[in-house]
């Protein structure tokens, strides 16, 4: 099950960070493992989101849940661009050679290595943000939307939403461990008959989920959700000198690594 909406609760450095903070390492990490093709270059970059991920306290368990969804989509992306690129893309002669024709399309060195390239960005992006979502509240993001100067209801939903995922996840997991120790088959036959075989699993699950949906309706309507257009939060969101040190760092690397583009390096 990939669950990384969760809050996972630490002490690290990476904790302490503003919610703001945070999205910008988001950003600065997403625009350096774009800016290159070379998969050694964009590598280093999924060591040091990976290093991160360690530190705020993630095992290989929680690792494993997160990336096991993703492994056909990995094997496609491999399979496509091997087969996808042709050889007068690459800048360097080394990437454009030839390994061999398959059906008169050619599978070249690049192909293979923008392959590896555009897997590792899969991964970065999935862990990076994770890494910021398992390391804010949910209330933080909340309070970024307010600072953003957008309508509180829509952050409410957005909250909501993401709040009940887990809850949702780990409920479908309890229907179908109920459904199997009644004797149903989920994972029997084809493609068409595993979708027929979720249906007594969706059927209690849209039913819980109208249930909760009117609860939460009724206690919103009992506390006067919408009866004011001022809104007072118990917690507020500041910046403090190592927000501004780690902004600062991080735009110094972005900087570094628009130069080392421009200049040619990290290219296929």
């Amino acid at each position: 099950m990939m669950v990384f909406l969760e809050y996972l609760p630490g002490d690290s450095l990476f904790h302490k960070l503003d919610v703001r903070t945070k999205s910008i390492w988001l950003a600065c990490i997403l625009i350096l493992s774009f800016i290159f093709t070379d998969p050694l270059y964009v590598g280093v970059i999924g060591v040091v989101v990976l290093l991160t991920g360690f530190m705020i306290g993630m095992n290989f368990s929680r690792l494993r849940s997160i990336f096991q969804p993703l492994i056909p989509i990995m094997l496609c992306i491999l399979l496509f661009t091997g087969f996808g690129v042709q050889p007068e893309s690459f800048l360097h002669e080394w990437a454009r050679k030839v390994i061999f024709e398959l059906f008169s399309l050619p599978i070249t060195v690049g192909g293979i290595l923008i392959g590896v390239t555009y897997l590792l960005r899969l991964l970065i992006i999935v862990l990076s943000t994770s890494i910021v979502t398992l390391t804010t509240p949910l209330e933080d993001f909340v309070s970024l939307m307010r600072k953003m100067r957008l309508p509180y209801a829509f952050a409410f939903a957005f909250s909501t939403a993401v709040r009940f995922v887990p809850t949702l996840m780990k409920e479908s997991d309890l229907v179908m461990d109920a459904q199997r120790a009644r004797g149903m088959e989920l994972d029997k036959g084809g493609f068409i008959q595993q979708i027929k075989n979720r249906i007594p699993v969706m059927v209690p699950m849209i039913v819980g989920g109208i249930r909760r949906a009117e609860n939460l309706a009724i206690a919103m309507l009992i506390r006067g959700f919408g009866a004011s257009e001022k809104r007072t939060t118990l917690y507020e969101i500041a910046m403090r000198r190592i927000d501004y040190i780690a902004i600062s760092l991080m735009a110094l690397f972005v900087c570094i690594g628009i130069v080392l583009r421009l200049m040619g390096y990290g290219m296929l």
